[in-house]
């Protein structure tokens, strides 16, 4: 989802490839120290919560993958407090794109809450409430504005 209005210009094949290129680089052999401190993270927090479902192989619930990919390519930080799209931008950036750098930019002040479906503008986007934070935004989201109903609940990663 992205909130209105972007500073940065970048386009759907930039968002695609920078995000292609910060998987590969999350999953990369130079990323595995925090990869696996991510997702030994992420399996207490599910283990806590009643075990439904883990992250080890065929155990990986469809709606996970997503949640994990986001976690480790913009959510989770190491040690020093940076996340992969950081170390992905300090370590590569002069070799991207310029909108593929603008889309990890956007990637980078990405936030992830629980969110209200207060008001929906059908083939244009939605007003979300923030349940764990504070106030209202506005989203572009074309295919979600046709699925959900003012009062679903939803995770997102909102940029």
């Amino acid at each position: 989802m992205v909130r209105e209005p972007s500073a940065r210009a970048f386009t759907r094949d930039d968002y695609a490839a920078a995000t292609d290129k910060l998987m590969a680089f999350a999953l990369s052999p130079r990323e595995a120290a925090a990869r696996q401190e991510s997702l030994a993270f992420l399996r207490d927090l599910i283990g806590e919560e009643g075990g439904r479902g883990g992250l080890d192989g065929d155990e990986i619930q469809e709606w996970m993958g997503p949640v994990i990919d986001g976690f480790l390519g913009y959510g989770a930080r190491d040690r020093d407090r940076r996340r992969a799209v950081d170390r992905l931008i300090v370590a590569r950036g002069r070799d991207l794109s310029a909108g593929e750098v603008a889309a990890l930019g956007a990637l980078a002040q990405a936030r992830a809450s629980l969110f209200e479906v207060v008001a929906v503008q059908v083939g244009a986007g939605l007003t979300l409430r923030d349940r764990l934070g504070d106030g209202e935004i506005q989203v572009r989201e074309v295919t979600a504005s046709a699925q959900l109903r003012p009062g679903d609940v939803i995770f997102a990663w909102v940029m």
